[in-house]
């Protein structure tokens, strides 16, 4: 049976991909959206995070918007989240993990060496569990994220859909914009690109876990 609906759901997302072609993000999220049944978005409030966020109010009103708030945010992120929310009306749904920064400093006096056990094992904590745990009780069907051909060796293979996790169609309507591009597509909407952001989990150019998740 699980055979059989991956083979279902591999062939919709060549269908898709099809039909998505050379559409504008606008309009791939606008088609994806009134298709779906319980769609998300997920947000980091990253370097160009509002590219995605400004689709929408016209492409997708009131679609639940994750973040998963790490804790390891600067004050600059924290305020271009709310700063986000407000501008678009986001429903945004702001998701913690379990340790603190407060407890993460008793226990490392600087974040582990990407790559290193430690951090692997860190990470899980502040990013995969509480995504993964959010998933597992949302159960979207569609799931809207800015990632880019561009960006990591895993991400250079992907199409505007793909299948994440087994049973979710990820639908990336930025996948082949460059950074070129996307600054272009920036200007040219009046869009901020945030600069003072960190995300101890994603070095630049390395894959931070989140999009390689196998199964919820």
């Amino acid at each position: 049976m699980k055979h059989i609906k991956k083979i279902l759901l591999e062939l919709r997302s060549s269908q898709l991909n099809k039909r998505l072609g050379d559409l504008h993000p606008e309009e791939i999220m606008k088609i994806i959206y009134q298709r779906a049944r319980n769609p998300l978005i997920s947000t980091s409030f990253g370097k160009y995070s509002e590219a995605l966020l400004s689709l929408v109010p016209k492409s997708a009103p009131d679609i639940p918007i994750l973040w998963v708030n790490s804790g390891f945010n600067t004050e600059s992120t924290i305020n271009f989240s709310q700063k986000m929310k407000e501008k678009y009306q986001l429903n945004l749904i702001e998701v913690n993990p379990k340790i603190s920064l407060s407890e993460f400093k008793k226990k490392y006096n600087t974040f582990p060496e990407y790559g290193s056990k430690e951090s692997e094992e860190l990470c899980k904590i502040i990013k995969l569990e509480p995504f993964k745990n959010f998933l597992s009780e949302f159960k979207p069907d569609f799931w809207f994220t800015g990632i880019r051909n561009d960006e990591t060796n895993y991400r250079s293979n992907l199409g505007t859909s793909s299948i994440f996790a087994t049973s979710i169609l990820r639908i990336a309507p930025f996948i082949t914009y460059s950074d070129v591009a996307m600054r272009r597509f920036m200007f040219q909407n009046d869009l901020e690109i945030m600069l003072d952001y960190f995300d101890p989990c994603r070095p630049e150019n390395k894959e931070c876990g989140i999009q390689v998740i196998e199964k919820i």
